[in-house]
């Protein structure tokens, strides 16, 4: 274990080199924002703790990489919608079956439904098609990477391109039905800034014209104003953080930082 005069600047320059790919590389997974920050916090915790294995590492963006996909794992998040991979298969077996994607797919819209649709596929195909087609990795080095053999890397690239395709098109398919000027998914990315009255004059009179017209966003939107104020109920401004949490936070910071290594 490193002493305390050991330098750190190395370590910060992998994770200021490093961070920011590794944040991006998170969302693409699924993640929120808030769980993106935690994975990379957590990615270079791990990281930090093992510096006998970072000595010997020729790659560290692929390492940390991997430790992100391992903590991702630990989470144990899964969609509720995720597709299945046999039923795709069926889907393109059959001479009839056909999907047509926007070729507008890397607009701003465009890139939250490719987002969407990425996490309907199961994680194991999620996780290659991203290395792969979006961090640019050969099937050998994601291989090398998620510890799989070459040809389970090649099917699992293969099925998730298809799985991607056919979630898109869904996705696709659902936002198309337009009310006042606002597919269903983009009025919904706009409930919650419409609540918190961030909308400029022109974005509300717009989701206000949609959510009069669609026969599933109201429900959607008076959910989300329930649940916002059921959480608003519970506020309590004098509440303090328990002592055994204090404490343990405490002991956390002081075995990661001050220089040292837990």
């Amino acid at each position: 274990m490193p002493n305390q005069s050991e330098p750190a600047g190395a370590f910060e320059e992998l994770v200021e080199k490093h961070g920011g790919a590794l944040h991006r590389f998170a969302l693409w997974l699924g993640a929120t924002p808030e769980l993106a920050d935690d994975l990379v916090q957590e990615t270079f915790l791990r990281a930090w703790r093992r510096p006998e294995a970072m000595a010997g590492v020729a790659n560290p963006r692929s390492w940390l990489r991997q430790i992100l996909h391992n903590a991702w794992i630990d989470t144990g998040r899964k969609s509720q919608h995720e597709l299945d991979v046999e039923d795709v298969e069926k889907l393109w077996r059959a001479d009839g079956y056909s999907a047509d994607v926007s070729d507008d797919i890397a607009s701003a819209e465009s890139s939250e439904l490719l987002a969407e649709a990425l996490f309907r596929l199961p994680f194991a195909y999620r996780s290659v098609v991203l290395l792969h087609d979006m961090e640019g990795l050969t099937l050998g080095e994601i291989a090398s990477e998620l510890e799989i053999g070459e040809a389970a890397a090649k099917s699992r690239l293969r099925r998730g391109r298809m799985m991607l395709v056919t979630a898109l098109a869904q996705a696709e398919e659902d936002s198309m039905v337009r009310y006042g000027g606002l597919g269903c998914y983009e009025a919904r990315g706009l409930i919650s800034a419409y609540i918190d009255r961030e909308l400029d004059h022109e974005r509300s009179a717009m989701l206000e014209e949609h959510l009069h017209d669609c026969p599933t966003c109201p429900s959607l939107y008076a959910s989300v104003v329930r649940v916002q104020g059921a959480l608003s109920s519970k506020r309590d401004p004098d509440s303090s953080i328990p002592s055994e949490l204090a404490a343990r936070i405490r002991n956390r910071l002081g075995a990661s930082g001050a220089g040292t290594r837990a």
